[in-house]
């Protein structure tokens, strides 16, 4: 079936069309590019932070489920057949300039959450020192529960190979052909094997989604300090993130209203249209419990007078609360 004409039939369901995105399935594309403005801004302080100070207190685990949690929501994006009717249209030219550049902004805003998730990981890795500072209040514990954290050997191996097998796989999928003429059978398991692997990936990204800040909180409860994360950045995420999923959640196009033929089976749109916008807005969930334990403990010190984050603070050294 021709691209226009599928796009026909989705535009009949409520959702795009081959002309854009239906204004009201779709946030207005000036706030679109302010998530992405502000997706980039929420992640600085983080980076400022490790790059002065280091990565004690920072769990490898959570770095970890951060860095593959990106990649996994990426990839179910490139592989979602919905979006994949949008791209179509703009690689076969049936949308140009701005009208094109307004369907891909929910593929930008993914590609960008994941490369700053990919940032965060480097200069992880670059300034990485888990030793505590020596004005570390040294009658706090040094280590964790997670008392054995992940090398950065290991941490490099397994993002780096999950990245390059799962990523390649997901671009071949968006990048399959539309229509095969005169070939229905491999057109059909062209379309099986996608859906196949968007399952899995969708799948994949639920104990990931669930389990992200749950590394880093039982760190900081077991140290009884934040460390080196920054509240200015947990608090900026928790904003940005929900937003990103409410956004992410228009620009694939709901069918949840219109004639009730055009509804789908609630598991089919989870794994169509709201499987996204659910991990971005449980991902806020995580970071806001994380963000209330850093100002729990961050709270706990100031009030026995061990400094901000367990930190002395010295003559010639200032520790604002909320950096």
């Amino acid at each position: 079936m021709p691209v226009r004409a599928r796009a026909k039939d989705h535009q009949d369901e409520g959702s795009w069309s081959a002309e854009g995105p239906l204004p009201s399935a779709s946030a207005p594309v000036k706030s679109v590019q302010i998530v992405c403005i502000g997706l980039v801004i929420s992640y600085i302080p983080q980076y400022i932070r490790i790059t002065s100070h280091g990565t004690f207190g920072i769990s490898s685990w959570w770095i970890l489920a951060t860095a593959l949690f990106s990649t996994t929501q990426l990839a179910t994006r490139f592989t979602n057949a919905e979006a994949k009717y949008a791209f179509d249209c703009v690689n076969k030219g049936e949308t140009r300039g701005f009208k094109a550049y307004s369907t891909l902004l929910g593929f930008i805003q993914s590609i960008i959450q994941w490369l700053c998730a990919m940032v965060l990981v480097i200069i992880y890795l670059k300034y990485r020192n888990d030793s505590p500072p020596q004005s570390y209040d040294r009658s706090l514990p040094t280590t964790g529960i997670i008392s054995k954290p992940i090398s950065s050997t290991k941490l490099k191996v397994i993002i780096g190979t999950y990245t390059f097998l799962m990523l390649p796989v997901a671009l071949a999928i968006l990048w399959r052909p539309d229509y095969v003429d005169d070939n229905f059978d491999l057109d059909i398991w062209l379309t099986m094997w996608a859906m196949t692997f968007h399952g899995l990936f969708v799948m994949a990204s639920i104990p990931l989604v669930l389990l992200q800040y749950v590394p880093q909180v039982i760190t900081t409860l077991s140290l009884h300090t934040r460390g080196d994360i920054s509240i200015i950045s947990l608090a900026l995420q928790v904003v940005m993130f929900v937003i990103l999923g409410i956004a992410q959640f228009f620009r694939v196009g709901i069918p949840l209203y219109g004639s009730p033929q055009h509804r789908h089976p609630p598991i089919q749109s989870y794994f169509d249209y709201v499987h996204m916008s659910l991990n971005y807005v449980i991902t806020a969930v995580g970071q806001l419990v994380l963000l209330i334990v850093c100002l729990v403990v961050d709270w706990g010190h100031i009030q026995n007078g061990s400094g901000i984050g367990g930190v002395k603070a010295r003559a010639d050294e200032t520790l604002p609360l909320l950096s």
